[in-house]
C-alpha cells in the first residue's frame, strides 16, 4: 500500500509540473481588413511593435481580408494596417496579456493624392 501510495504522489507532481511547463506567454492579435463599402482587402500588410522593447512582427491578409499575429509576447502594442491605394491605419496602446486573442479590424480610408498646384507670377 504504502509503494503504490508514493508511485501516485510522484505521478502527481509529474503532471502537476508538465502543466507549469505548458503555460505561454503569448498572445495573438487577429481581424480583417475591409475598405468603406464591406470589400475585402487581401494582401493587406499588418504591423504589430511592441511598445517597450521595439520589436516588430508582419504578417499579411490572407484572400478572405482577415490577417493573424501569433505568437506576440505579451505587453503593450501598436498596431498598423496598410493597403495599396488606401492610407495607413494606426492603432495603439493595445495591451496583449497571457493567451489573449484580441480582434482588430480595419477600415482604412482612401488614400488622397496630395493636391499640386502651379502659380505663374509675372513681375
Amino acid at each position: 500500500m504504502r509503494k503504490s501510495a508514493i508511485n501516485f504522489v510522484l505521478l502527481w507532481l509529474i503532471c502537476a509540473t508538465g502543466a507549469g511547463w505548458a503555460q505561454v506567454d503569448t498572445g495573438t492579435l487577429t481581424g480583417s481588413i475591409k475598405d468603406s463599402s464591406g470589400a475585402l482587402l487581401p494582401d493587406a500588410a499588418v504591423t504589430a511593435t511592441n511598445l517597450e522593447n521595439g520589436a516588430a512582427t508582419s504578417a499579411k491578409a490572407d484572400a478572405s481580408g482577415n490577417y493573424v499575429l501569433t505568437p506576440l509576447r505579451i505587453g503593450t502594442y501598436s498596431l498598423t494596417a496598410k493597403a495599396a491605394g488606401f492610407g495607413a491605419e494606426v492603432r495603439t496602446n493595445i495591451v496583449l496579456n497571457v493567451q489573449q486573442s484580441i480582434r482588430l479590424d480595419f477600415i482604412p480610408f482612401p488614400a488622397v493624392e496630395p493636391l499640386k498646384t502651379s502659380a505663374t507670377i509675372d513681375w
